[in-house]
C-alpha cells in the first residue's frame, strides 16, 4: 500500500508539474524528448548495424475519425501506412502485397490513385512465393507491403525470407531505375510466443519504411500513438520523409497529444504480457507425450517446495490456471527456479536425430523423452562451456515408443500391434522389458473410446 501511495504521488506531481506543457499543442513530429525515446526504442532491441537516428513521425487519431475510417480496429498504425502510401503514390503507381493480407490495404492504395497487386498465398508455410512476386514487379512498382507477424495468418517472415526479398527488390529496383521501397507494417511486432523473434527489416533491406503503433504493445484503446521510421540509409530518405510528413498532415495527423507522448517516452521499452493468450493457442502433440501436458503434478509439487511448502499459494496458482489458463509465480520462486534450472526445448526432428546419434555413437537406446534431455544438455554445454560430468536420468523405456525409435534408427515398415516390440528388439539386440513382453499373451479387454463429457457416466456404469 505504501508503494502504491508513493507511486501515485509521483504520478500526481508529474501530471501537475507543468499543466500548460502537458496539455499544449505540439508539432507534427512531437517533442525532442519523444524523438529520443523512439530512437532508443528503435536502436535498442530491434536495430543492429543501422546508421544514425531515423526520421520519425508520431501520429494520433481522434476517436471519431478512427471510428468512421476503420472498422477492423487494427490500431492506429493504419494511418501511418496510409500516409506512406500517399507519399509514394506517383502517377500509375503500383503497390504489391502478399496474400493473406489486411483487406484495408486495397482501399488505402486505391483511394490514393494507386493499384494494389496481390501475390498468391503460400498455403503451406505462409512465407512468400518469390516466383509469383517477381512476375508482379515492374517499373510502376513503388513499394511492397509486408505485415509480419502477419494478420490474419500470425506467421512471422523468417530471416531467410527477408534476405531473399531484399535481394529480389534490389535487383528489380535496378531494372526499374528507381528504388522499390518495402513498407513494413508492424503493429504486432511484440506479440510473439516462445523464442520466436521478429527480424527488424531495415537491417536486411535499406529501403524499408517501418510503420509502427503502440496500440498493441501498450494496449492503448481510443486515442493512440505510433510512428513512421524512414532510415537514413534509405534512398532519397529526406524527400521520402518530407513526403510522408506532408501526406500525414493532409489526412489530419497533427499535434500528437502530449500525454501520450509522455506515456511513450516512459513506456516504449515495455513489452506486453501475452501469457493470457496462450490458453487459446493450438495444442500440439509430440513424440514425447509425457511432456505434452498442461497441468503438471511434478511442477505443482516443485512450486510447493520452492514456496516454503505454502499450500495456500500453490492452490491460488492452480485456481488461476484453471480459470485463466495461466499463472505467474512470484519473484522469490522465479529467482530460485533460475538458480536451480537451465531450460531448453527440442522438436521432433531433433529428438529423432538424437536417438539415432546415441545409438550410432554409444549403442545406447534412448526413448524420446531422454533424447530431449540429451539435446538440451548439448545446447547448455555449447552456450555455457560447462563440461562438468552430468547424469541424465532416463524416465521411460524406448520400447514404449517403438515406432518413433525405429524411425530414428532408419527402419521402415513397422510391424503392427505388439509385434513391433520384437521388431525393435531384433534390430538392436536389446531385450524387451518383461512387463511389456508379457503383453503378447494378453487378451484385449477394452476397445471403446469416449469423449471427456461422457467420462462421469462411463465411470458410473463401470461401477454398477
Amino acid at each position: 500500500m505504501k508503494t502504491f501511495v508513493q507511486t501515485y504521488k509521483k504520478l500526481h506531481i508529474w501530471l501537475l508539474a507543468d499543466c500548460a506543457a502537458l496539455l499544449a499543442y505540439f508539432l507534427l513530429r512531437g517533442q525532442r524528448w519523444l524523438m529520443n525515446a523512439l530512437a532508443d526504442h528503435v536502436t535498442g532491441p530491434f536495430r543492429r548495424g543501422l546508421g544514425k537516428l531515423c526520421y520519425l513521425v508520431p501520429f494520433s487519431v481522434m476517436e471519431v475519425v478512427e471510428a468512421l475510417a476503420v472498422a477492423a480496429a487494427t490500431g492506429y498504425v493504419i494511418w501511418s501506412v496510409v500516409a506512406v502510401i500517399r507519399a509514394l503514390a506517383v502517377e500509375d503507381a503500383e503497390f504489391v502485397t502478399v496474400a493473406p493480407h489486411f483487406p484495408e490495404y486495397r482501399p488505402f492504395v486505391e483511394c490514393n490513385g494507386g493499384k494494389l497487386v496481390v501475390v498468391p498465398a503460400d498455403v503451406e508455410a505462409f512465407q512468400i512465393r518469390f516466383d509469383e512476386l517477381e512476375k508482379r514487379l515492374n517499373a510502376h512498382t513503388q513499394a511492397v507491403i509486408i505485415n509480419s507477424p502477419n494478420n490474419p495468418s500470425g506467421v512471422i517472415y523468417t530471416g531467410e525470407t527477408l534476405r531473399r526479398l531484399a535481394e529480389l527488390l534490389t535487383r528489380k529496383s535496378g531494372e526499374a531505375g528507381h528504388p522499390i521501397y518495402l513498407i513494413a507494417d508492424e503493429p504486432y511486432r511484440e506479440l510473439v510466443y516462445g523464442q520466436d523473434e521478429v527480424p527488424f527489416v531495415p537491417t536486411v533491406y535499406k529501403n524499408t519504411i517501418v510503420c509502427y503503433s503502440y496500440s498493441k504493445s501498450l494496449s492503448l484503446p481510443g486515442e493512440r500513438i505510433g510512428y513512421v521510421c524512414v532510415p537514413d540509409e534509405a534512398e532519397d530518405s529526406e524527400q521520402v520523409f518530407a513526403a510522408v510528413a506532408g501526406a500525414a498532415r493532409s489526412i489530419g495527423h497533427v499535434c500528437p497529444p502530449s500525454l501520450l507522448q509522455r506515456v511513450v517516452t516512459r513506456c516504449a521499452h515495455l513489452r506486453p504480457d501475452i501469457e493470457a493468450y496462450d490458453r487459446n493457442r493450438t495444442f500440439y502433440n509430440t513424440m514425447s507425450p509425457s511432456m505434452d501436458i498442461l497441468i503438471s503434478s511434478n511442477l505443482e509439487r516443485m512450486i510447493f517446495e520452492l514456496s516454503g511448502r505454502n499450500d495456500r499459494l500453490v492452490r491460488e496458482y492452480m485456481a488461476q490456471l484453471s480459470e485463466y489458463g495461466s499463472y505467474r509465480v512470484d519473484s522469490a520462486i522465479r529467482t530460485k527456479l533460475k538458480r536451480l534450472f537451465s531450460a531448453g526445448c527440442c522438436d521432433d526432428s531433433q529428438t529423432l536425430l538424437m536417438i539415432g546419434r546415441m545409438w550410432k555413437e554409444k549403442e545406447y537406446l534412448l526413448d524420446p523423452h531422454t533424447a530431449v534431455a540429451f539435446h538440451v544438455l548439448d545446447e547448455y554445454r555449447a552456450e555455457t562451456g560447462d563440461d562438468a560430468p552430468t547424469v541424465v536420468v532416463s524416465t521411460a523405456s524406448p520400447f514404449k515408443f517403438c515406432s518413433s525409435v525405429l524411425t530414428a534408427l532408419g527402419v521402415k515398415g513397422h510391424k503392427p500391434g505388439v509385434e513391433i516390440l520384437d521388431q525393435l528388439s531384433q534390430y538392436t539386440g536389446v531385450p524387451v522389458p518383461m512387463p511389456l513382453a508379457r503383453l503378447k499373451n494378453k487378451q484385449r479387454r477394452f476397445s471403446g473410446s469416449i469423449q471427456p463429457a461422457g467420462m462421469m457416466d462411463c465411470v458410473l456404469d463401470f461401477l454398477k
